[in-house]
């Protein structure tokens, strides 16, 4: 039983070293593709897509928060059902392919959201980094992105619709 929960946790930390080293420009270029040529492309709970050019990130948005959307895409909170939402929250790991280089936002860095052939706009009017449990920096802005900035704190970036 030992054993087979060290190769367990041996293989997850294996799995997370080698997706860190995914080139950004294929991965960019497979959601390009992905998306233009197969709006119905079944990813199960697929959204659309975040994309903050200066930061260099480009990544898949699918619903629902948990760890297994996690390990690899950014995820949209259970209470919108797309993308066209008044209050939208959007979570994702802190690694180089997903959310690490949100570290480096910007107040007035412009966020990308595209989904079912459209495009919305937003930018970023707040950047903090709160206590893991403090729940209150989650607010009614119309979009936040969520990352861990270390074990105990969280990244908060919050946009309005531009």
């Amino acid at each position: 039983m030992k054993f087979l929960k060290s190769s367990l946790i041996f293989s997850i930390l294996l799995f997370l070293f080698l997706f860190e080293k995914i080139d950004y420009t294929i991965h960019s270029y497979a959601i390009d593709n992905m998306y233009k040529n197969d709006n119905s492309y079944n990813i199960i709970n697929y959204l659309g897509y975040i994309e903050i050019d200066r930061l260099n990130i480009k990544r898949e948005i699918v619903r629902g928060i948990n760890d297994i959307n996690l390990l690899s895409h950014v995820a949209l909170d259970d209470r919108c059902k797309s993308l066209n939402c008044n209050n939208i929250i959007l979570a994702g790991h802190s690694i180089k392919n997903i959310f690490g280089p949100l570290i480096n936002i910007e107040n007035n860095d412009i966020i990308k959201l595209v989904s079912n052939n459209k495009i919305y706009y937003y930018q970023v009017v707040d950047i903090s980094i709160v206590d893991k449990n403090k729940l209150d920096a989650i607010d009614n802005s119309e979009l936040i992105l969520i990352t861990c900035y270390d074990f105990n704190k969280r990244l908060i970036v919050k946009a309005k619709k531009k």
